[in-house]
C-alpha cells in the first residue's frame, strides 16, 4: 500500500520552508526525511509523534498528515 504524503509535504514547507531546515530540526539527514516522504521508510508511532510536535499538528488530526492513500 503506498501512502500519500503530499499534504505533510505542505505542512513542513508552510512552517519550515524546506525539506533540508525541517530535517535539522528533525536532527535527521535530509535524505532520512525524503525516505520516509517517498514512503521507502515506514512511519512508527514515535516518529508520527515527533513530526507533529515539531509541524504543530495535534495528535488528533494527524490521520489526513500521514493515512491518506495513494489512488
Amino acid at each position: 500500500m503506498q501512502w500519500d504524503y503530499s499534504k505533510l509535504r505542505g505542512k513542513i514547507v508552510e512552517v519550515f520552508r524546506t525539506v533540508r531546515s525541517f530535517s535539522k530540526a528533525l536532527g535527521q539527514s535530509e535524505t532520512a526525511t525524503y525516505n520516509y516522504l517517498n514512503g521507502r521508510t515506514s512511519f512508527d508511532q514515535k516518529s508520527i509523534e515527533k513530526w507533529c510536535r515539531l509541524l504543530d499538528i495535534p495528535l488528533e488530526d494527524a490521520m489526513p498528515y500521514f493515512f491518506t492513500r495513494k489512488v
